[in-house]
């Protein structure tokens, strides 16, 4: 059993959201290539005051990345909640990586078909990371992977107040993410879709709908919070009881 991969419940903004999520700190695209690497508040965290979460985000990645999992393997990640984010914190490592959160998706999906009490879970990846999902989109095309229904890709652009376009980006991309400093958004008249609701009560990110782009302003680190196993054994909590982490 894979037992090293861990999932995190979500609160705050992901509120009732599942997170997989990897370590930034030992990725060479988040620390030489992407656009925010100077800025990026998830790089910062985890290496001040949230420290403790690195070792478990370090193992995901780990496992993750390094072979194709098991059926055993993928039903020992437990997702607690029906709607899963990948990449709350992290990137793709590789491809190995990226197959294997399809395969998970993948498995959730054909598990529901035949269990009729087997919730149907649905799975979004952020990345910046174009070429993998380009070389997976080649490999669906060339019948070598299955592409699960219920899982979303967003794209997210390289740089704030520089959306990418969505024509240029695999197609297997149904958004495109973009972060904007508020007065750059308003000078352009940018209209700002992602705004202060938590994501369970928006859902533009995690159903299938005409909406294209998400655009949000930037903003001052925003924390969420991960419940301990404490707090999810009872319903009286305080933020006391919660390990913050931050959100990308």
């Amino acid at each position: 059993m894979n037992k090293f991969i861990s999932s995190s419940i979500m609160s705050g903004k992901l509120e009732n959201i599942t997170g997989l999520n990897t370590s930034p700190l030992v990725n060479h695209f988040c620390l030489n290539i992407c656009g925010i690497r100077n800025i990026c508040y998830s790089q910062n965290m985890l290496k001040t005051f949230r420290k403790s979460s690195n070792p478990s985000f370090k193992l995901n990645g780990k496992n993750l990345s390094q072979k194709l999992l098991t059926v055993e393997e993928i039903q020992s990640i437990k997702f607690p909640r029906n709607t899963v984010r990948f990449n709350a914190h992290g990137e793709l490592l590789n491809y190995t990586h990226l197959l294997n959160l399809v395969r998970i998706a993948k498995y959730y999906e054909d598990t529901a078909k035949y269990k009729s009490n087997f919730p149907l879970k649905v799975f979004t990846l952020w990345t910046k990371r174009n070429e993998l999902i380009q070389l997976l989109e080649d490999n669906i095309k060339a019948s070598k992977v299955k592409m699960p229904s219920n899982m979303y890709f967003i794209y997210s652009s390289m740089y704030i107040d520089n959306r990418t376009n969505k024509n240029t980006l695999s197609k297997l991309f149904n958004k495109v993410f973009t972060v904007y400093n508020s007065k750059y958004a308003l000078s352009k008249n940018i209209k700002i879709n992602c705004t202060g609701k938590k994501c369970v009560e928006c859902m533009l990110c995690y159903t299938d709908n005409k909406v294209t782009y998400i655009n949000e302003v930037e903003k001052k680190q925003q924390p969420v919070f991960i419940k301990t196993k404490e707090e999810r054994s009872t319903k009286k909590h305080s933020l006391s009881n919660y390990n913050l982490i931050g959100v990308k």
